[in-house]
This record gives structure tokens, C-alpha cells and sequence, in this order.
């Protein structure tokens, strides 16, 4: 139990240190703007990228979870087998199942929201 209270407190430390780090890079830099580029494009500049309390999250719960449901996916994928061979819709199946929590899991930026486009979504 005492090591459960001190991997919270961990938690909720890091997470306070890295919500306060975007203020106070905006408070330093607000002073130190480079030639030809206003005070505001540079806050809107940390502002644009992921809250570090959501990458903090996608971290600790989403990406675990993701995980699961790839490997779950996978299991669901082999069992479906006897299904989708004769239906001749094994990729469809490898694609829902193993390929799209893959994607959500491995291939998205750390924080975000929605998986990245795939290249090969048009063939």
C-alpha cells in the first residue's frame, strides 16, 4: 500500500511539472522573440501542440489499452479465420482487428487525438 501512495504522488508530481513547463517557456521566450516574428505567433506556437497532461494520459491509459486490444484483436483475428477464408475477407478482418488498433496504438504522435491518416488507404 505505502508503495502504491508514493507511485501516485509520483504521478501527480510529474504531471504538475509538466503542465507548469509550456508557461513558463512562454513567460521566457516572451521577452526573446527572434526578428520578424511577433510575441503571439510564438504562444500560439506552444499552444498548438498536445496538452501534456492528455500525452501524460495517452501514455499511462490509452497507449496500455491499445495494446490490449491489438493483442486482442489478434486472438479475435485467428479465431475469425474459419469465417473469413471462405468469405474471402481476410484482409478486411486483419484491417478491423489487428491493423487500425495497431495504428492507434503504435503509429499516432504521443497526446494526440485520432490516429494518423494512412498512405495506403486509397488502393
Amino acid at each position: 500500500m505505502n508503495n502504491f501512495k508514493k507511485c501516485i504522488a509520483f504521478v501527480v508530481s510529474l504531471t504538475f511539472l509538466l503542465t507548469y513547463s509550456p508557461v513558463m517557456a512562454a513567460s521566457a521566450g516572451a521577452g526573446n522573440t527572434p526578428e520578424g516574428v511577433e510575441k503571439s505567433q510564438t504562444v500560439d506556437r506552444i499552444e498548438d501542440g498536445p496538452n501534456s497532461i492528455a500525452a501524460v494520459v495517452d501514455l499511462l491509459v490509452y497507449r496500455p489499452i491499445g495494446a490490449v486490444a491489438t493483442l486482442g484483436g489478434v486472438v479475435l483475428f485467428f479465431c475469425s479465420l474459419p469465417f473469413t477464408i471462405p468469405s474471402k475477407s481476410v484482409n478486411r478482418a486483419a484491417g478491423s482487428l489487428i491493423v487500425t488498433p495497431g495504428n492507434y496504438t503504435f503509429n499516432r504522435p504521443l497526446g494526440a487525438e485520432s490516429s494518423p491518416p494512412r498512405d495506403n488507404q486509397a488502393k
